[in-house]
């Protein structure tokens, strides 16, 4: 017997297992546990969502197009492409929750629903005319104008307030909407986690965008209402430089007017 070619038989065995291992193996597909759960009704949803990807897209290039130009105060009248997202189609609400339309259809229409109501809340808010009153230095001590002047910075704050809060509903009820669809369990599951997710994200991006307004606003409230409260101690030098005789009030003045010159910068 030939010694070496007997040694040679486990190689060439555990070398046909690992042949036929490989082969067995080259049918089989590594699937996550969460992939595993989904049914046939979670890829028809899934199929039906790409299908209104195209869709989507477009609508979002044109009402994002016409929400910008409302928050860059361009005016001007919205384009062509903007009226038929402004109102739905059929000229009665579509019921979200309505399986006998295509899922893709109600899928566009909760995203127009949600881009329409954020359009339609910047129209309202900017609708209201707070004013701009820019005094010169020789007219804070008048009162009817430093009344003008709070009245409009507080105007211009609770604007920004209700800028916030709106948009939270507005995601609120983009979470919602999405329960509406009816979704299989495990795509409704893996969808309100993303919406949740995006809601969170969009609170902070706009809790970090309103920082410095809101910092700007109550800077000039702080200011302005000290002096109101103050104005009948102070007066005018050289016509436009405001004196007070207290050296607090002067020193409180003076760290106000800091603070707002700082965060205008």
């Amino acid at each position: 017997m030939d010694v070496k070619k007997v040694r040679e038989w486990p190689r060439v065995l555990a070398s046909g297992v690992a042949l036929v291992v490989l082969a067995t193996l080259s049918s089989v597909q590594v699937i996550s546990a969460a992939e595993a759960r989904k049914t046939f009704e979670d890829r028809f949803a899934e199929q039906d969502i790409r299908d209104a990807a195209q869709d989507i897209d477009r609508m979002h290039r044109i009402l994002g197009a016409e929400f910008q130009r409302l928050a860059s105060g361009a005016g001007g009248s919205e384009s062509d492409e903007v009226a038929p997202y402004l109102h739905e189609s059929s000229g009665k609400p579509m019921d979200l929750g309505d399986v006998r339309i295509a899922l893709s259809k109600r899928y566009i229409e909760r995203e127009r629903r949600q881009m329409v109501a954020a359009i339609a809340l910047y129209k309202a808010e900017m609708a209201q005319d707070c004013g701009n009153p820019t005094p010169g230095g020789d007219q804070l001590l008048d009162a009817g104008v430093r009344a003008r002047v709070l009245a409009a910075l507080q105007c211009n704050q609770r604007r920004l307030d209700r800028l916030q809060s709106g948009l939270h509903k507005i995601l609120l009820d983009y979470e919602a909407n999405l329960l509406k669809l009816k979704l299989p369990s495990f795509t409704q599951e893996r969808m309100l986690a993303e919406a949740r997710a995006y809601t969170l994200k969009q609170d902070s991006d706009l809790a970090s965008q309103y920082a410095h307004p809101r910092q700007l606003w109550r800077a000039n409230i702080d200011f302005f209402t000290y002096l109101d409260e103050h104005a009948s101690h102070a007066h005018y030098a050289n016509n436009h430089m405001i004196l007070f005789d207290d050296p607090a009030e002067a020193k409180a003045m003076q760290d106000l007017l800091t603070r707002l010159k700082a965060v205008s910068q």
